[in-house]
């Protein structure tokens, strides 16, 4: 009896918990269509999913990120904007970002990211999505929860034996001080990932 209160006890727990995570949204176009050959219908539907998108960034006070890959520049990425401030902070750029893409007759991705801060710093742009090149090839990543920053440094590192990698590309402060050091609690897990 004393197990099963135990249970039911941890169970509310649990439920009365807050849960708070990143929001994700993404789009990808089906082979030979861009934003702007879509049906109405479609453009309404994509348009409808950035509309809840802006009302869900009023709970995500660590803000917003939109980007869109363009059928042109494959090779590329280019982030429409970043915000530290809510979507409904920033409505104008929100939207003007929103139209820009939906109205781009080159582009065929859209991500968007509402930020949850819970590594690294958190009153700066929206650092998500990280973007990066490889062999002239472009990539971008968002996620949507905490990736434990000490497990990520011990593979980076080969468990503190090898700060080569770390050393060659330095994990980004935010002006927060040496990553080696205090600047390391500014550093955000996706950056490592």
């Amino acid at each position: 009896m004393k197990y099963k209160l135990i249970k039911t006890a941890l169970f509310f727990l649990i439920l009365n918990q807050l849960l708070y995570s990143c929001k994700l949204w993404g789009v990808r176009l089906k082979s030979n269509f861009t934003f702007t050959a879509l049906a109405d219908q479609e453009k309404e539907n994509i348009n409808h999913q950035l509309t809840s998108f802006f009302h869900q960034s009023s709970g995500m006070a660590d803000g917003w990120a939109l980007l869109e890959y363009n059928q042109t520049l494959s090779d590329t990425v280019v982030p429409l904007f970043r915000s530290s401030h809510p979507a409904t902070t920033d409505s104008t750029l929100y939207w003007g970002n929103v139209n820009s893409m939906i109205n781009n007759e080159n582009g065929i991705i859209g991500i968007g990211h509402l930020r949850a801060a819970t590594s690294g710093a958190e009153e700066i742009p929206n650092p998500h999505p990280w973007m990066f090149y490889d062999e002239e090839k472009s990539y971008s990543l968002i996620h949507n929860g905490t990736i434990n920053k000490n497990t990520l440094y011990n593979l980076l590192t080969h468990n503190n034996t090898d700060l080569t990698w770390l050393e060659m590309y330095e994990p980004q402060t935010f002006n927060g001080g040496d990553w080696k050091g205090d600047g390391w609690a500014n550093v955000v897990d996706s950056e490592l990932l």
